[in-house]
């Protein structure tokens, strides 16, 4: 998680917040102070405009390709709610809730229309309740949940996370929590990393698809289970996978039970198997892996450390990986097996992958 600030419990410094326009206030705390005890964050426009925004500093920017994840819980007596790719107080984007129109509405400010509104969705606001209110933003589309529960969408004719991100209010507007996620790899922890061995000498740019890699995920999980027997189940379930362009030569990155993939295999592309129960292609040297990274192996791989196991000199558990080469840990074996090349069954066990645009299972990095 990048960001959190729960109001009532002072767990997030605030001075990550910087006000643009109108007024706001803290209850039981001033902006800047860090480990008060807070209450709550109160927004207004100032006296004769009409709208009031307070940014938040990410502390550095995002890649256009990250996924980004707001949420708020707050109460407005008219409209309210998140701000977006903002460059401007003329020129920016919001997804906000309408206790006078009685609407959930997406909608964008420019100079020249003033506010416009995208779209909207009716849905009965009262200006006593709080609600929670989730924006989920991937290159130009974005995701609305409103307690829990998918209420719009939108696709722009622009990348949603090149600008700014912050808090809008149009009346009088109480927030107690605001929590921002990206998967952006300027925010990895320290974690387990596999490489590519060599850098292409002609990079591929064909980008990785989610669905591409629900299939090999499934065959990876399924390929641990037969390895290591059942009692691993709950372990594999937790596990989240999302993709970005990670840095240099890295094709998958592990912190937790939360994997990344890189979106072209560090340039050289990925094979990805439609028939992982054989290792065919594998056997000459001009087939569709020839040239390009083996999915499914990165992917074992990585499970490998949600699992517990750490880089090893050779076999699947190496923290390089050559080109047009598979390594899987050996059926059967036990662990002094993982060195072993083979290939498993193909039992399929559920488990949680990002879709985008909702990114409720997207990883989720400290700051």
């Amino acid at each position: 998680m990048l960001r959190t600030a729960t109001f009532n419990s002072g767990d997030m410094a605030l001075d990550a917040f910087a006000v643009d326009s109108g007024v706001w206030t803290v209850d039981n705390g001033t902006l800047g102070d860090w480990g008060v005890t807070l209450e709550e964050y109160i927004g207004t426009p100032e006296s004769g405009e009409e709208y009031g925004i307070s940014l938040i500093d990410l502390g550095a920017d995002l890649q256009l390709n990250s996924v980004v994840e707001m949420g708020t819980v707050f109460s407005t007596d008219s409209m309210a709610g998140i701000v977006f790719d903002y460059y401007n107080d003329h020129d920016y984007k919001f997804v906000a809730i309408n206790a006078d129109t009685d609407e959930v509405v997406i909608g964008h400010y420019t100079t020249k229309h003033g506010m416009t509104v995208d779209v909207s969705a009716a849905k009965t606001i009262d200006a006593a309740e709080e609600y929670e209110l989730v924006v989920s933003l991937y290159g130009n589309t974005v995701g609305v949940e409103l307690d829990g529960q998918a209420v719009i969408g939108y696709v722009l004719n622009a990348v949603t996370v090149d600008g700014a991100q912050g808090l809008i209010t149009y009346g009088e507007t109480v927030y107690d929590e605001v929590t921002i996620k990206t998967n952006d790899p300027a925010f990895q922890e320290e974690g387990e990393n596999l490489f590519a061995a060599a850098v292409p000498e002609t990079p591929v740019g064909t980008a990785l698809t989610n669905e591409e890699l629900e299939g090999i995920v499934e065959e990876a999980k399924a390929i641990w289970t037969e390895y290591l027997g059942t009692g691993i189940e709950s372990t594999l379930d937790e596990v989240s996978v999302t993709i970005s362009d990670l840095d240099d030569l890295q094709l998958g990155y592990t912190e937790g039970s939360e994997i990344t993939i890189d979106v072209d295999a560090a340039g050289w592309g990925w094979f990805v198997d439609e028939t992982p129960e054989e290792e065919s292609e594998f056997a000459g040297t001009d087939s569709e892996a020839t040239g390009h990274m083996d999915l499914l192996t990165v992917v074992v791989h990585e499970l490998g450390h949600v699992l517990g196991y750490e880089h090893t000199d050779t076999g699947v558990m190496s923290a390089t990986l050559e080109v047009s080469t598979r390594i899987l840990p050996e059926t059967g074996a036990g662990q002094a097996g993982i060195d072993n090349i083979t290939v498993s069954g193909s039992d399929v066990f559920d488990y949680q992958l990002v879709e985008i645009p909702n990114t409720t299972n997207s990883k989720q990095f400290k700051k």
